[in-house]
């Protein structure tokens, strides 16, 4: 599997030293350069409709702090 873009895992970092998690941006680069391709491993329009409707509903103040940073 290829390595994850410098650049955006330079952004992602950032994110992380900031503290700014929460912003909008940092979900978008985890979930077109990581989730896409460790998670569910299609690309985000393929995604089935269950992994969508799950990943609508989750409490990111239970799952932030269990996923961590990054």
């Amino acid at each position: 599997m290829p390595a994850m873009d410098q650049d955006v895992l330079a952004e992602i970092k950032r994110f992380e030293a900031d503290g700014t998690t929460d912003d909008p941006r940092y979900e978008e680069l985890l979930m077109q350069h990581h989730y896409a391709l460790h998670v569910c491993r299609l690309p985000l329009g393929e995604w089935p409709d269950p992994v969508v409707r799950s990943l609508a509903h989750i409490n990111p103040a239970i799952f932030a702090p269990m996923r961590g940073p990054g």
